[in-house]
C-alpha cells in the first residue's frame, strides 16, 4: 500500500512538472533579424531574394506584410522580392518587416540585404552579415513545360536557403525554378451561340451585346490569355459592315448603316477569340443579332373611300368597317391601330373601335335619333380619311 502511494506522489510530481515546462507556442516571426544573402550587384524586378517566415500556432488566418521600403515587397507566402531594378554595389540594405497575428497583436522583424561572394562553394560577406553563409545560391531560372526530349535534362540545384556560422537556418528554403506557361490552351467562348437585340432605329454606336472567352494559360506572368476579338463574318452581306466589336472587351456594337426590321429581321455573325492579345491560337462562335420593330411605318387606309347606310333610331348598328395596312410587325402595339373621327361628328352620333384580331376599324350609331338628318345624301355618307383616321 506505502508503495502504491509512493507511485501515486512520483506520478503527481512528473505530471505537475511536464505542465510547468510544456512550452506554449507563441505567434510571431521564427527569428526577429533575417539576413538574405544577394549573389550579384544587379537585381532585376520581381526576382526572389529570400523568404521570412512566421508561425502562427496552427491558426489558418495571416494577415499581409508591410514594409517600410517600397523598392521591395513580401508575397503570402513570406518571400522577399524586388519591386524594381535594384543596385546593391557592395553594399548592405535594411528594412523592417511587420505584421499582425491572429490575435491582433503586431509583430515585427528586421531584414538585411548583403552583398554575398562565393568561395568553395560558400559565400561569405566580407562587412556585414559576417559569419553567414549559403548553399549554392542559383538566380531564378524558368524551364518552359512542354520541353523537347532529350530526358532527364540537368538543370540547377531545387533549393537554396542561408544559415548562420552555428548550423541553424535563418531562412526557409526557398524554390528558384519555376516552370514557365506555353500558349497551349486556345480561348473557349463561354457559349457557343450568343443572342443579342437591337431597335431598328438604334443610333450608330449602340452595343448589342458582350461575348467572352476564357483561356487555361497563365493570366499573370505571361500574355497567352490576353483575348483579342475580331468579326470573321456577317449574314446577310452588304456594302457596308453593319457591326464591328471591341478588340479587348468583346462589346458587339453598330456601326453601319440604318436597320431595318422589315427588310433584315436578323444578323449571324461568326465572331473569333485569339490569346496573346489576339496573335496566338483562335476559336469561334456564332452571334445572332435580333432587330426588333419599331413604330416606323403609318397605317395606311386601303381602300381611302368608304360609303355606308343606316336606318334611323338604331343605336350600335354597324355603319361600315375600315381597313387599313401597316409595314409595322402584325401584333405589335407599332401595328395596332387606333380609330378616331376627325370631323363631321359634332354631336358624336357615331362611334369607331378597332377589332384587334384584323386592326380593322367598326364604324357605328351611337345615338338615338340619329336617322336620314344625321347622313347627307339618303341617309349615306361617303368616308374618307379626312373624316376618319386611324391614331398613331
Amino acid at each position: 500500500m506505502g508503495r502504491w502511494r509512493g507511485l501515486r506522489a512520483l506520478s503527481g510530481q512528473v505530471d505537475h512538472w511536464l505542465c510547468e515546462r510544456a512550452p506554449s507556442c507563441q505567434p510571431g516571426f521564427t527569428v526577429d533579424a533575417f539576413a538574405l544573402a544577394v549573389p550579384r550587384d544587379s537585381v532585376a524586378a520581381g526576382w526572389a531574394l529570400g523568404r521570412v517566415s512566421f508561425g502562427n500556432c496552427g491558426e489558418q488566418w495571416h494577415a499581409p506584410y508591410l514594409l517600410d521600403n517600397m523598392r521591395f515587397k513580401v508575397s503570402g507566402d513570406g518571400v522577399v522580392s524586388a519591386t524594381w531594378p535594384l543596385q546593391l554595389q557592395q553594399q548592405e540594405i535594411s528594412f523592417s518587416v511587420h505584421t499582425w497575428d491572429a490575435a491582433g497583436k503586431k509583430r515585427l522583424a528586421r531584414v538585411t540585404l548583403c552583398r554575398w561572394w562565393h568561395h568553395h562553394h560558400r559565400y561569405h560577406n566580407q562587412e556585414a552579415c559576417r559569419g553567414l553563409t549559403r548553399d549554392w545560391v542559383i538566380l531564378p531560372i524558368n524551364c518552359p513545360e512542354n520541353e523537347w526530349e532529350p530526358f532527364p535534362k540537368k538543370l540547377v540545384q531545387l533549393f537554396s536557403h542561408a544559415m548562420s556560422a552555428n548550423g541553424q537556418p535563418v531562412e526557409d528554403p526557398m524554390e528558384i525554378i519555376t516552370v514557365t506557361d506555353q500558349n497551349d490552351n486556345q480561348p473557349v467562348f463561354t457559349k457557343q451561340v450568343f443572342i443579342g437585340y437591337i431597335k431598328e432605329n438604334a443610333k450608330l454606336g449602340t452595343p448589342v451585346m458582350t461575348v467572352n472567352a476564357m483561356d487555361a494559360d497563365d493570366a499573370i506572368n505571361m500574355n497567352n490569355v490576353i483575348t483579342g476579338y475580331s468579326i470573321l463574318g456577317e449574314e446577310p452581306k452588304s456594302v457596308q459592315q453593319i457591326f464591328t466589336i471591341d478588340l479587348e472587351k468583346g462589346i458587339i456594337s453598330v456601326i453601319g448603316m440604318r436597320l431595318d426590321w422589315e427588310t433584315t429581321p436578323n444578323y449571324t455573325l461568326i465572331i473569333q477569340a485569339a490569346d496573346q492579345e489576339g496573335n496566338g491560337l483562335t476559336n469561334t462562335a456564332t452571334t445572332i443579332v435580333e432587330v426588333t420593330d419599331a413604330n416606323d411605318n403609318a397605317p395606311v387606309f386601303d381602300p381611302t373611300m368608304y360609303k355606308g347606310t343606316v336606318n334611323e333610331n338604331e343605336v350600335g348598328v354597324v355603319v361600315t368597317q375600315l381597313h387599313v395596312t401597316d409595314g409595322d410587325m402584325q401584333g405589335s402595339l407599332a401595328w395596332q391601330a387606333v380609330y378616331k373621327i376627325k370631323s363631321r361628328d359634332q354631336d358624336g352620333d357615331f362611334s369607331i373601335t378597332t377589332n384587334p384580331k384584323n386592326n380593322d376599324g367598326i364604324l357605328k350609331t351611337a345615338k338615338v335619333g340619329c336617322a336620314a338628318g344625321c347622313l347627307p345624301a339618303s341617309a349615306a355618307q361617303l368616308l374618307s380619311p379626312a373624316t376618319l383616321g386611324p391614331g398613331l
